[in-house]
């Protein structure tokens, strides 16, 4: 996956997506009850929006995330 396909990839996810990606990067390994504590996002819901982040591919887009703002930091 190229990293302009794993921005539009990320891009393309709703606000809830993009707010579980931000946690599980920034937290590393995580159960499902800390993301519905930590959230509040029924069971259901979180597990249909875990699949579509595993569906897409994301865990290849934090290692680009992480390269571009380890490269473009000022």
């Amino acid at each position: 996956m190229k990293f302009v396909d794993a921005y539009k990839s990320f891009e393309s996810l709703n606000d809830r997506g993009k707010y579980i990606f931000d946690i599980v990067q920034k937290k590393g390994p995580i159960t499902k009850s800390e993301l519905i504590d930590m959230t509040k996002i029924k069971l259901t819901t979180l597990n249909r929006d875990i699949q579509i982040l595993i569906d897409k591919n994301l865990n290849l887009l934090f290692l680009a995330i992480f390269y571009w703002s380890a490269n473009c930091s000022n």
